[in-house]
């Protein structure tokens, strides 16, 4: 544990703040000496998204950026489990060989981002999504409205059960 961690610490407790990642069930032991304490766990908040970009996809395929927090602040943070489905399809790789989790330049002031293309054709109107990280998820269902798909320009559709009214 870093000093820079410890807010402070006495005969009777220990005060830090965890280091930057992600994960859950995570052991924490406190060794002093030769004195080792019990394991206690200790569980990162679950990825979050606040926005995807663009919010409304095209229905035929398109390249998604979701943006937000507890993303895992490395590649090896992030864990080998790092996967989006929106409406249950499973969001794929951008590219063979790129993973979802990215991060927009070298610099430590970037935050990560995911970044996943879907491949196939999907129906139009609000969808559900859910994000995993670090073996923890998290879900909003399509009433959340954090994305939906809509037709592609030139092309018409609306979601089923929707009546749209024209007056010609």
């Amino acid at each position: 544990l870093d000093d820079d961690l410890i807010v402070s610490i006495d005969h009777e407790a220990l005060v830090f703040y965890p280091p930057q990642s992600s994960g859950k069930d995570i052991p924490v032991k406190i060794t002093i000496g030769k004195r080792e304490s019990n394991a206690g766990y200790f569980s990162y908040d679950p990825p979050w998204v606040t926005y995807t970009s663009p919010q409304s996809f095209d229905a035929d395929g398109d390249t998604i950026y979701l943006y937000g927090r507890n993303f895992g602040e490395t590649l090896d943070d992030a864990g080998d489990t790092i996967r989006v489905w929106i409406d249950g399809v499973l969001c794929s790789q951008v590219s063979s060989g790129l993973s979802i989790w990215q991060v927009s330049s070298d610099d430590d002031d970037s935050d990560p981002f995911l970044w996943c293309t879907m491949e196939d054709r999907v129906r139009v109107g609000s969808k559900s999504l859910q994000v995993e990280v670090a073996y923890q998820n998290n879900s909003w269902t399509a009433d959340d409205d954090k994305i939906s798909a809509e037709c592609g320009s030139g092309k018409y559709g609306q979601e089923a059960w929707q009546v749209y009214y024209t007056e010609y």
